[in-house]
Formats: structure tokens, sequence, C-alpha cells
């Protein structure tokens, strides 16, 4: 059969059996990359771990593909980047048409030859171009290696980033610069001789050649090992040419400070200040990148985004191999920050792109897949994150974050299905609790909204409406997400429910310009513009003084609404009670019940309490009207009606001089308040009153005569 690389369809096991090389045993999972070459009695294929194929079979494979290109092995080009990748490795192949194989014999020992061609002299440059003249006596290598950098003549020594690679897949390239070859075959042929240094000259050329050819096609990678070994082999006399493009591939690549030291380097290596020289150019390139991320830097810590994505960007611009690795990650949270999805999912699509093997940029696209609420595709990039870095503690804590996420996200799901509500949105709470709204996460994101959304769908259910308002609410403030609609949609009935009809109508406004046909919008709507009718109707009769209609309107708002009764149109119905003198109804229907039912307290309870002290009082359960008005005053100690309430109350239970302080407190509320008129005087009179009985009572007990004209002075010093 032919060979075949490809994925696993199903769980099989790997035909090397107990020699099997894979670390997670000798079973091939689903989806795992294998490799199969032959087929078994039953015409099966047998398969195998592509890291099971062993070196004379890869081998004979390279042999095999070599001449004809590696795409015409089964099932490659099926494969994705990466793993093709692994297959050009395992083989020694770098592209899909290999059309020479690399030498990688070492060069051999130096024999005598004929002189063919004579070595370069001091005064003689080698054919070819070249780079680079070195001057001076070198010592004879002891080895094949090369030797460390080490200060030159004039005292400086330019940036090296990483040591050269003896082998790498880049240097099996056959490169397309004849004259590199050239270079390289008169190396050889030195070294054969004998005469080291002028190989090593040729060499350096070479290299130094096939560093521009690659700047030209924009491998700034490749080519900055190229330019690294040729700046390695002349360090005792560098070309300042050599160290420029050195500093052009830094700065291609994002190392400011490395290019920064490299072009300074090559500055002051030129001597006689060549025209050509990029390096001053290079510098000051160097600088303005460096000027530009630490802009960036200091705008992301006043969390100024816009600011700090504009300064990366110029920064990029001056990148020509593109952003690097920690950039393309600021790249994301700058995008998250700013809560533009659409715009993180660019960088994250970028980014992995550029980076497929950064387990940094794997996390960033988990947080990002995590935050969109895509959490199973977080998980798995979490999981790549952590092959590549095993041990990493930051994929390592998201990873339990997500976990713990998904788990309170279906035990919530499961609950609400079942009909626990309660239980159901406590599930949701810890799911909140740990995606928090940091600002820097995008306030939650995606997977926020839906949680929250989740969570105001138990509160209506459970007929707790401020609740399921907030939570609406809250989703609204992160903008930009899939679920705007159904998020309106909840928030709309809250409001109804709560009895906010222009609110209600607001929301479905704003629904129907996302969706004019939206039937639930259109049916909410028709709902509000009932409410607000009746409302209206009853606000008219109530002006005019016509009770009973004004009742009855509100009567039909209220029914309109599909939880309880909100606590305003409560009151508005006690005080239309109460014109009526219906002293009994008024009671009924300021009955508070629990603290729950009317929102906990506030402004509100306490008003409605007073209005309830004032029926009890008319029906001559003073009693009773004493202590809602005492609670009244716990929760609003300034409130006017509590306090004139107050007075009367303790005024008909015979404190005289409890209900003069009262009526004083009153008094200044009223002041304070700019209220009506008409209730001023009423205060007054009644303090007047007080002051009359407290005297009368003084006289008819036999009170001291002091006390009772210190009594009427506090009235009327008050009433001056």
């Amino acid at each position: 059969m032919p060979d075949s690389v490809g994925y696993a369809s199903r769980s099989v096991e790997c035909s090397m059996g107990a020699g099997c090389k894979a670390k997670d045993g000798s079973k091939i999972t689903l989806g795992e990359l294998c490799f199969a070459s032959f087929r078994n009695g039953h015409g099966e294929d047998v398969w195998k771990h592509w890291e099971c194929v062993g070196r004379k079979q890869g081998l004979k494979l390279r042999n095999k593909y070599n001449p004809i290109g590696i795409d015409h092995m089964e099932g490659y080009l099926s494969l994705t980047e990466i793993d093709k990748a692994r297959v050009l490795d395992k083989l020694h192949l770098v592209e899909p048409h290999v059309t020479k194989k690399p030498d990688l014999t070492p060069p051999i020992q130096p024999i005598n030859v004929p002189d063919v061609t004579p070595a370069p002299s001091n005064n003689q440059s080698p054919p070819g171009p070249v780079e680079c003249q070195p001057e001076g006596h070198r010592p004879e290598p002891t080895s094949h290696s090369i030797p460390a950098p080490a200060p030159n003549a004039s005292g400086f020594t330019y940036y090296l980033s990483e040591p050269p690679k003896p082998w790498s897949r880049l240097t099996a390239r056959p490169t397309s610069s004849a004259s590199s070859e050239e270079l390289k075959d008169l190396g050889n042929l030195n070294y054969r001789m004998g005469a080291y240094e002028t190989a090593i000259s040729y060499y350096t050329q070479a290299i130094a050649n096939r560093a521009a050819a690659l700047m030209t096609l924009k491998h700034f990678r490749p080519a900055l090992d190229d330019c690294y070994v040729a700046a390695l082999l002349s360090h005792h006399a560098p070309y300042y040419k050599t160290l420029a493009r050195l500093a052009k591939c830094h700065l291609a690549l994002g190392d400011h400070e490395a290019a920064l030291t490299t072009a300074q380097a090559s500055i002051d290596c030129d001597t006689i200040r060549s025209p050509d020289n990029p390096s001053s150019a290079t510098k000051a390139s160097a600088e303005l990148m460096k000027k530009h991320l630490d802009q960036c830097i200091d705008a992301w810590q006043r969390k100024s985004w816009k600011e700090a994505k504009q300064c990366l960007s110029d920064a990029i611009a001056l990148c020509e191999g593109g952003p690097t690795e920690e950039w393309s990650v600021w790249d994301i949270e700058m995008a998250m920050a700013r809560c533009d999805w659409a715009e993180v999912a660019i960088a994250a699509n970028a980014a992995l792109e550029l980076h497929p093997n950064s387990a940094k940029v794997q996390i960033a696209a988990a947080q990002v897949n995590f935050f969109i609420n895509r959490v199973f595709a977080g998980v798995f990039s979490l999981l790549a994150a952590l092959r590549l870095e095993p041990g990493s503690i930051h994929a390592g804590t998201l990873l339990s974050r997500l976990e713990a996420i998904i788990q309170a996200q279906q035990a919530g799901d499961r609950l609400y299905v079942a009909g626990r509500f309660l239980d159901s949105s406590m599930k949701y709470s810890d799911a909140l609790d740990i995606i928090g709204s940091v600002e820097a996460e995008g306030r939650g994101g995606y997977l926020r909204v839906a949680l929250l959304g989740s969570r105001a769908e138990t509160y209506l259910q459970t007929k707790r409406f401020d609740l399921a308002r907030d939570d609406g609410l809250a989703a609204l403030s992160i903008p930009n997400h899939p679920w705007r609609l159904e998020i309106l949609d909840k928030l709309a009935r809250c409001y109804i429910a709560l009895g906010d009809a222009d609110a209600a109508l607001r929301q479905v406004g704003i629904a129907l310009e996302i969706d004019p046909s939206d039937q639930d919008m259109l049916a909410i709507a028709s709902v509000a513009n009932r409410i607000q009718l009746n409302l209206r109707q009853s606000r008219d009769s109530w002006d005019r003084k016509e009770w009973l209609d004004a009742k009855h309107a509100l009567a039909r708002a209220i029914a309109e609404c599909p939880g309880e009764c909100p606590i305003q149109w409560r009151i508005r119905t006690v005080e239309m009670e109460m014109a009526t003198r219906n002293w009994d109804g008024a009671v009924r229907t300021a009955d508070t019940g629990s603290d729950e039912e009317v929102g906990g307290g506030g402004y509100l309870r306490a008003f409605l309490l007073a209005k309830r002290a004032a029926a009890l009082l008319k029906m001559g359960r003073s009693a009773r009207a004493l202590a809602d008005v005492v609670v009244s005053l716990e929760l609003q100690p300034a409130s006017l009606d509590a306090l004139h309430t107050h007075a009367r109350v303790r005024m008909a239970q015979g404190y005289y001089e409890e209900a003069i302080e009262a009526y004083i407190q009153a008094r200044k509320a009223w002041i304070a308040g700019e209220s009506d008129a008409a209730e001023g005087r009423a205060i007054v009179q009644g303090l007047m009153d007080a002051e009359a009985a407290l005297k009368s009572s003084h006289i008819h007990m036999g009170a001291p005569e002091i006390e009772i004209k210190k009594a009427y002075r506090r009235s009327v010093d008050f009433i001056e």
C-alpha cells in the first residue's frame, strides 16, 4: 500500500506494541496524528504514532519523496500547518517540493591537493561579492566549533541575541543566490588546503549574502541567524554591513534594544562613514519604536485603551517582521479592555497565525474563547498551551477557573429545567462570581451576559422583578453582544411588572429598531400603552377630584401588571380611599406585608406606613397607628407625613408635651421641604391646639402657674 499519514478516526492500538514511543501509552487516541505503510492479513491499514516512525523508516521516506515532493504522500495535504511542519521535521525536509538534499556531511580533514585557486592575500580580494576581509593573523582553530564573541580592537561588543545553531531546517534550504554557493565552495576548497583564515572569510561572505537574500524576502528570523553567525565569524574585525543587517533584523523582529546596540556598533565600525550604511536610519527607527512602546505602557497604566492601541500600532508599523509574541498578546488584551469583540477576534486570529507555537498566545486565545462564551474551545486552547509549556501556572489557573464555571453553569441549567428556580439562580450567581467584571477582561464579555440573562429569567419566574431588572441593565452595559434582543425583552417585562410603562416602552423602542417585526415586543408595547392610558385617566380624574373614577382607572392599570401592585400605585390608592373617607379600604390597601414585598424599606415604605397610620387614627386605633408611625420615622426620620401623623397620634392619646415636640419637628420639616401652605397651616393649628390642651390639663391638675406660662411661651415663640 502507499504510505499514508492522517488523523485517527477512532481509538486503535499502535502497531509498535511495547516499543511504542508515545508518552500517553500505546493507544492512538481519536484525532491523533498517525502513519500507516502496510496492511495486515485482513486488508486493514496498520497504524502507528507519528512519533514511532524510526530513523531508518524516516530516511527511506525522505529518499522516496525528496525527488517527487512530499505532497505526493497520501493524506499530507489534509494536515494542519503545524502537523505538516512535524512531518517535514521528521523527514528533514523543508518544502513540499525538495529538489536537492541538504548536505549534512561535516567538512573533511585538510588534505594536500594541487593548488587550483590561489589563496587571497591581504591585498587581493577573493572572487565573488565580498562583504568583509579579515585583517591580521588569526590562529588556527583547534576544532570545528565557532569561536565565542569578543570585543574588537575598538573596544565595543555588538549585540548577539542567542548562540548560533549548528543545524536547523533553515540552513538546510537550498539558497537562490548563486554567488553564495560559489563562496561556500571556495571556502570548502581553502579549508581542504589548510587556509583556514581564508576559508572563514569565504564562509562569512556566503552567509552574509544569504542573509541579505532572506531579508529581501522578509524572512527575518532565518536572516537573523545568518547575520549572527556572520558577525560571530568576523568578530575580531567586524564589517559594518554585517552589523547593519543584524541591527535591521533585530528591528524587524521588534527587539529595539538589540537594534540600538548593534546599529551603534555598526556606526562605530564604519570609520569612513560610508553613505550606504543604513545603521543611522535603523537606530532612529529603533529609538522611535522605543518611544511608542513607552507611550503605550503609560497609556495602558492610565487605562486609556484607545491611545495605547494607537501607540502599539505605531510601533508595529516600524516592525517589518510583524508584531512580536508579546505585542500580539497586548493587542488582544487591549481589544478586550475596550469590549471590542470583533477586534478581539481579529487580533487573536492574527496572533495564532504568526505565533502558532507560543504558549502565551494560546493562553490569550483561550481567554478570548472564554469571554465570547466558547468555553470548550477555550479549554482546548489551554490544553494546547500546557502541551507547549508544561507546568504553566497561568494556564493551569485559567483552566481551573473554566472548569468551575462550566460546572456551576451546567448545574444551574439542570435546576432550571427541573423547576427549581431559586437554586438555579444561586448556581448562576456562583458562576458570575467566578467570572467577575474586571475591565481588563472585557467586564466578563459574552459569557457574563449569557449568565446574567439566565439568572434574570429565574428571577422573573420567582417574581423578583427588581433583581431581574438589575441583571438586565448589567447585561446591557456590556456592548456588542449577540443577545441584545433577549435582554431587552426581559427588561421590558420587568418594567411592566414594576409598573414603569415609560421605561418599558423605551426598551421596546430600542428592540423594534433592531427587529421591527418582533411580535413579543409588539405585545409588550400594547400592554405598556394601555397602562399609560389608564394612568393618565387616573391622574386627570384625581386633578378634578373625581376620586371614584381615578380609583377605577388606577385599578385597570394595576390589572395589566403581572406582578404585585407597585408600591407607588398602592400609595395613590390609599390616598384615594382616604379622600373618599373609606378608612377600612385605606388600611387594607396600605397593608405592607413583608419587607421583601415592598422592596425592603426606604422612602416609599415609610410614606405608605404613615398613610396607614393616618387611616388607623381616623378609625380610632391610635395604638396601632403609633406603631406604624414609629417604624416610618425609623426609615425616614425627616418625613413630613410621618412627623405630622405622629403629632396627631400623641395628641389623640393625650400626650400633649410629646405632641408639641412632634409638631415643632413637623414644622421644621415643612420649612425645609417647602411643602404645601395648607399643610403648614394645619401643623400650626395643631400646635396651638396642643398648647391649649396642655394649658388646660395643667390648670385642671393644679400645676404651678410658672410651668403653664413656659409651655404657652414656647408655643407663641414658635408660631411667631
